[in-house]
């Protein structure tokens, strides 16, 4: 009789040791062990996209402004440190861009793709408040429009957003030296000088901005070596289609105008006008 009440009582057992497991209740003598999900970040970034303009303005020097111009895009940034500290991030960038144009004649089984440009770079967020960047430019034409040039570009610009909040300016400043070959119109192998801001507000999906710049040139980037190169000042807006899937990636619209006032060095290339606006809408998405 013992023994059938010892063997009944370890079968109990037993079975309550099983539904304990089901149910997720610890077995006496066992650890709890919970399951947690974790979210990475991905160390890839990047975006592309077009944009459909009214004309072709390069750093103030009119390249086109008639007919159909679009533009397509790519850009690919890997994440390669993060950490405190004076440096908190380094990335390495890949970017190619495009510029087709409609037939302008010239005799090339690709005369409507006027520009083809490769950048690889590196950029690293400083401080919280700085980033740099640092990129290689390769600028070609497969249309022959243009002889093969080299460019180097730096970029340093500070988030105020701290000290201003809404009215944060995103100031900027870019240099880009001619290594070898002609971006600019000038003659001799020079430099280029921008100086920026992009002031902007959000409204849920819709983002408005207004960016500003001045550009400038030594050493014959520009034509009859003129250092002043052009203003411009636009209003741009961006409304993201949040209609689309997240894990598609942050597809968005944009468009926007932009006013120039042209220097001396690139008036030539505009008929001798000053004044002109360059119309832009575009597609891009991001992920």
């Amino acid at each position: 009789m013992t023994k059938r009440i010892t063997t009944i009582t370890a079968l109990a057992a037993t079975s309550i040791l099983a539904a304990s497991a089901q149910a997720g209740v610890a077995a006496p003598g066992k650890s709890s062990k919970s399951v947690k999900e974790v979210v990475t970040e991905s160390c890839i970034s990047g975006n592309a996209g077009f944009d459909v303009v009214s004309a072709y303005y390069f750093h103030g020097i009119n390249l086109q402004d008639s007919g159909f111009i679009i533009q397509p895009y790519a850009n690919l940034s890997f994440k390669v440190y993060e950490g405190s500290g004076f440096l908190n991030s380094l990335s390495l960038d890949i970017g190619i861009w495009n510029s087709f144009h409609d037939n302008r004649g010239v005799g090339s089984s690709t005369s409507n793709w006027f520009e083809f440009d490769f950048t690889a770079g590196i950029t690293a967020t400083l401080a919280e408040k700085w980033t740099l960047g640092v990129k290689y430019i390769k600028y070609e034409s497969p249309g022959d429009y243009f002889a093969n040039a080299d460019g180097l570009g730096v970029t340093l610009g500070y988030n105020d957003s701290d000290l201003l909040g809404a009215f944060a300016l995103n100031p900027y400043v870019y240099v880009e030296f001619e290594l070898e070959g002609k971006s600019g119109n000038g003659i001799d192998e020079g430099i280029y000088y921008e100086v920026g801001i992009a002031p902007g507000h959000s409204w849920g999906d819709l983002s408005v901005s207004v960016p500003i710049k001045v550009g400038f040139g030594s050493g014959e980037y520009y034509a009859g070596d003129e250092g002043y190169g052009f203003f411009s000042a636009g209003l741009a807006a961006s409304y993201k289609l949040g209609f689309i899937p997240e894990c598609l990636g942050d597809w968005s619209l944009s468009a926007s105008a932009t006013y120039y006032h042209l220097g001396d060095g690139v008036i030539a290339a505009n008929d001798g006008e000053e004044n002109a606006v360059v119309f832009t809408g575009g597609l891009k998405v991001a992920f």
